[in-house]
């Protein structure tokens, strides 16, 4: 499952606090969203995310890209 506008730092704190399995920790990515995978305890993995604001107008987060 695919989480989008989310806030990925928040998502792994509580999911570390209720017992999922962070696979992969928040982190930025080259293609513009701070993400994060986490597995439940019924064993589903969720990713989520959220567009990085770059500066750049053009740019990923930007205005206009």
């Amino acid at each position: 499952m695919r989480l989008l506008g989310v806030d990925p730092d928040g998502i792994e704190r509580r999911a570390r606090e209720h017992g999922a399995t962070v696979v992969m920790p928040a982190a930025d990515h080259a293609h513009g969203w701070r993400e994060v995978a986490v597995r439940d305890p019924d064993g589903y993995e969720w990713n989520a995310g959220a567009l990085l604001e770059t500066g750049d107008p053009d740019g990923p987060g930007g205005a206009g890209g």
